[in-house]
């Protein structure tokens, strides 16, 4: 039912951007001008043909392009609209739920890598601080070293006082 129902709005909406089938006089679309069906192929004159690009009788400048940019938007919405019904109408409570669960499952891992890996560089370069001079404790210093040389970004690790490390200019 809900589907029929956007359907229907669909439609609807369709019908409010294109216009009417004829007329150019009142917004509508077609290949003549007025309904006379007489073809229009000069550019210049006081309407346009099926390209476009001429002035319709009201010295409005009438653009193809945006007629199709709308069309677009239109169709592109109304298919996420469709697509989301659908899901919606054949789910059920127990699919949308672990859908959700899915979700914020994936979210709360993303987080947690974030905040793993700035907490682990922080580890090591207090580490390294202290005279922890280990194979890995120094590369890693190493490298976040050149990563905060080259590009400069103090926001990506928490604490900005880890910048002004004393190693940081002994570095090759």
């Amino acid at each position: 039912m809900l589907t029929l129902a956007i359907i229907i709005e669909k439609v609807n909406l369709k019908m409010m951007f294109d216009g009417d089938d004829g007329d150019y006089d009142d917004g509508g679309g077609g290949a003549y001008k007025n309904s006379s069906d007489d073809f229009v192929k000069d550019r210049n004159s006081d309407s346009r043909g099926v390209c476009g690009g001429g002035y319709d009788s009201d010295d409005d400048h009438i653009d193809n392009d945006d007629d199709k940019r709308m069309n677009d938007i239109n169709n592109s919405f109304t298919v996420v609209i469709i697509v989301v019904a659908v899901i919606l109408e054949a789910a059920t409570a127990v699919e949308l739920v672990v859908v959700v669960v899915v979700v914020v499952v994936v979210v709360v891992v993303v987080a947690a890598a974030v905040i793993l890996d700035r907490m682990y560089l922080k580890v090591v370069m207090i580490k390294y601080q202290q005279g922890m001079h280990s194979q890995h404790v120094c590369s890693v210093a190493e490298w976040l070293a050149r990563r905060t040389q080259d590009l400069e970004v103090a926001g990506s690790i928490p604490n900005h006082a880890m910048l002004q490390l004393p190693w940081k200019s002994s570095l090759p």
